[in-house]
């Protein structure tokens, strides 16, 4: 998973290398954190949440450009039956200036036995000009029989949406369609941003997740102008007739007037 994220002349570049484990009763997770970019990063810490539990690593104090560490977290988790789950992961970190940044991955988890997951999901890429924007969410059934089925979409925290959108029944075969709204809570333009839906459901005694992801991209405010582009080029062509009008007539009989005169 990689983020850029602009910081004075350079790019802090975050990649991740998650390997997570359970035992039945502890998760633990090996985290190799990478920076790519041209910048140290500061502060670097790694979050794991599975089943609603949340873990965290100590911190690194630095991690220069194309250094990397590794990090790992243990904590006990309830985690009730078999199956496939997702392991979310957050990286924290700050530039040189103590600005706040976070990098997010999702890593699958098997305990015990599992089968693939027959709900499938896509996300739509989306680019953020504004404060806000809708992301496009599609979940389809792949089974014959309806599922009740979880959805949530994960952000970075310099993003904002409803992290959980609801449980609800798909029935076999069928698509559903969501415009999910995302607000830009303190990412910087050129910054791009992986965000993660999970389509989460139990059936037979086994747990079932498929993921799917797509960017967000922080791109600059157009602004007035070019949002009412053609607005103002309206504007522009009426100002500019009735100039023109204004004008043909003021010599017209600027003209008559001295014919009129002269006569």
């Amino acid at each position: 998973m990689l983020l850029a994220v602009p910081a004075h002349a350079g790019v802090i570049s975050i990649q991740t290398e998650l390997t997570p484990i359970y035992d039945g009763k502890v998760f633990t997770l090996h985290a190799t954190v990478i920076n790519r970019g041209d910048e140290a990063a500061h502060d670097v810490s790694v979050a794991a949440e599975l089943a609603g539990a949340v873990s965290h690593s100590a911190e690194v104090a630095f991690l220069g450009p194309n250094e990397s560490q590794s990090l790992e977290l243990a904590q006990e988790v309830a985690v009730s039956k078999h199956g496939e789950y997702p392991v979310v992961v957050t990286v924290h970190y700050t530039d040189a200036n103590h600005h706040p940044f976070s990098a997010i991955s999702v890593a699958p988890l098997i305990y015990g036995d599992s089968k693939p997951s027959r709900i499938e999901a896509s996300v739509s890429n989306l680019e953020l000009s504004d404060s806000s924007g809708l992301l496009n969410l599609t979940s389809r059934n792949l089974d014959g029989k309806p599922e009740e089925i979880s959805v949530r979409l994960i952000t970075p925290k310099e993003l904002s949406v409803s992290g959980f959108i609801g449980r609800f029944t798909l029935d076999g075969g069928a698509a559903e369609d969501f415009r999910i709204p995302v607000n830009n809570i303190s990412a910087n333009p050129g910054s791009s941003y992986l965000v993660y839906a999970l389509v989460e459901y139990e059936e037979g005694g086994l747990h079932y997740f498929t993921a799917a992801n797509a960017y967000v991209s922080v791109i600059l405010d157009p602004g007035f102008v070019k949002t009412h582009r053609m607005l103002l080029i309206s504007l522009w062509l009426l100002l500019a007739a009735v100039f023109i009008y204004s004008n043909v007539r003021y010599f017209w009989w600027s003209g008559k007037a001295s014919v009129s005169v002269n006569t």
